[in-house]
């Protein structure tokens, strides 16, 4: 007996020996449409243009699409005119997407917006060992990008995959 839960401790660690819980990474729950997926928010630390950009995806089973949303804060009221996700050498337009909301912050405005992303995307993003950007272009032709620094990105797109994998 002692073996045996030996062996099933080694066994549990080697398949989570990177260490990554996935539990506090998303939650889900059943709803009428299926069981919904939600990945907490991740706010990325290298930005320019902006002040803060934090992203959320929600994942309905046997989907082709997730709901991407993503907060950002700046200075002054922005515009967007284009947005998209580069990785590797491959860039994802976003064509579907609509701001939620805009509010008075502390020291300028934060934007809220919602957006629709295929979950083959999203798993081709998070198995690039290249890390992902966002770019926003706005409508006064500033780019803003926001992305994820080297260290944090192996992590969170090792995890992001197996989550996806695992739902899919």
């Amino acid at each position: 007996m002692e073996k045996f839960l030996l062996f099933i401790s080694v066994f549990v660690f080697f398949i989570n020996a990177d260490g990554q819980s996935l539990d506090n990474r998303y939650f889900s729950y059943v709803s009428n449409k299926g069981v919904v997926y939600f990945f907490y928010p991740q706010k990325l630390s290298k930005v320019e243009g902006i002040e803060n950009f934090c992203y959320d995806l929600t994942y309905v089973a046997n989907s082709d699409l997730a709901t991407l949303n993503f907060t950002i804060e700046t200075k002054n009221i922005v515009e967007i005119a284009e947005l998209g996700i580069c990785y590797a050498n491959d860039t994802i337009k976003i064509e579907d997407y609509s701001m939620l909301f805009r509010d008075v912050v502390k020291n300028g405005y934060e934007t809220r917006i919602t957006s629709t992303i295929k979950k083959t995307n999203l798993l081709n993003i998070y198995g690039s060992s290249e890390t992902m950007c966002f770019v926003l272009t706005l409508k006064d032709g500033r780019i803003c990008k926001a992305s994820y620094n080297r260290k944090r990105w192996k992590k969170d797109s090792s995890v992001f995959t197996k989550i996806l994998n695992s739902i899919y």
